[in-house]
């Protein structure tokens, strides 16, 4: 008696891992294709990434690790928001620090609450202006552009906070490295958001408050070792340390592939494709659903978008279900 083929087998559908295996094994049989026709093999093929969503969360971890390496390494760079908060708290209690930015005050040196203020407060608008600027940077060169571009502006902020001797030219440090936070932020976010898979989008985009606290412990420690040193180099090797981050970062961005969505959105779809490759898999039955399904969605938020543009009724209209249709996807 001969033993009936596998549905993998019947479609040409290596196979991608062990939790793919039961996936594939669900996906419905097509009555009205030839098993060999193309049309059918695709379709086969984009069910594959929509099923892996059924995955929990370890399951969906264990079967893409260099998504989740690619992730964590694009959460890293939120560290420095959180090094930078903490110096800016740190360096108020070193002598050295008071020494060449602050005042004496009936033998005491205290630090003007004014300049205090706006070393604060204008990190925070660079942030802003910052977040608002990669937003419009990344959508046109891409998202590893958009990291490289916070680097070059972290380590200039850096370096002006160095070299600064005057409370003026420590703001402007401060001002320019908020535009790199601002980056940093709004990257970390939406790359995670568009390369995790939909049981992992919820863990890793949580990192980067993670990564945030650690990036203020980090400086805590550090800077708690300086209070006592009562020359200039007690603050500058707190400012010193925050250039790990961007350099660090650079080194990263080497190897770190392109967002999917941006390149299909720009019509890259071969880039595209070999980005999947390296962030998923090299099988061809899995590059290929992933690809075919991020194109449908693409195209259905682009089609969606031109019908809300031109229709009358209200805002809201053709849009209902969208959240869950797009989860479907991917």
């Amino acid at each position: 008696m001969t033993r009936a083929k596998p549905k993998s087998a019947i479609y040409n559908i290596p196979k991608l891992h062990h939790y793919s295996e039961s996936i594939m094994e669900d996906t419905p049989t097509p009555m009205t294709k030839h098993p060999n026709s193309q049309e059918t093999q695709i379709a086969n093929s984009r069910s594959i990434p929509v099923k892996m969503h059924n995955l929990s969360a370890w399951q969906s971890a264990k079967a893409n690790p260099r998504v989740v390496l690619f992730s964590l390494g694009a959460c890293v760079n939120s560290a420095l928001w959180g090094f930078d908060v903490a110096v800016n708290a740190v360096i108020l209690a070193m002598p050295g620090f008071k020494k060449v930015f602050g005042y004496e005050y009936h033998g005491e040196l205290l630090i003007s609450a004014t300049w205090n203020a706006l070393w604060s407060a204008m990190t925070f608008l660079g942030m802003s202006i910052g977040s608002l600027i990669c937003g419009w940077f990344s959508d046109r060169t891409g998202r590893r552009s958009g990291f490289l571009a916070g680097c070059i502006l972290s380590i200039s902020g850096i370096g002006l906070q160095y070299a600064a001797s005057h409370p003026g030219m420590l703001l402007a440090g401060k001002i320019v490295n908020g535009f790199a936070l601002g980056f940093f932020l709004a990257l970390a976010s939406t790359y995670t958001s568009e390369i995790s898979p939909l049981p992992l989008r919820p863990i890793l985009t949580a990192a980067i408050n993670f990564f945030m606290n650690s990036g203020q412990l980090a400086a805590m420690a550090i800077g708690t070792t300086r209070i006592d040193i009562l020359t200039p180099s007690s603050y500058k090797t707190t400012f010193a340390a925050q250039w790990a981050f961007p350099c660090a970062i650079i080194l990263f961005v080497i190897i770190l592939p392109e967002s999917p969505w941006y390149l299909i959105r720009n019509g890259r779809y071969k880039d595209a494709e070999i980005a999947i490759q390296r962030l998923y898999a090299k099988s061809p039955a899995l590059t290929k659903g992933y690809l075919e399904v991020l194109r449908d969605t693409i195209e259905t938020e682009r089609e969606r978008s031109t019908t809300r543009s031109v229709s009358n009724g209200s805002p809201l209209e053709g849009g209902e279900g969208r959240v869950g249709e797009d989860a479907d996807f991917y």
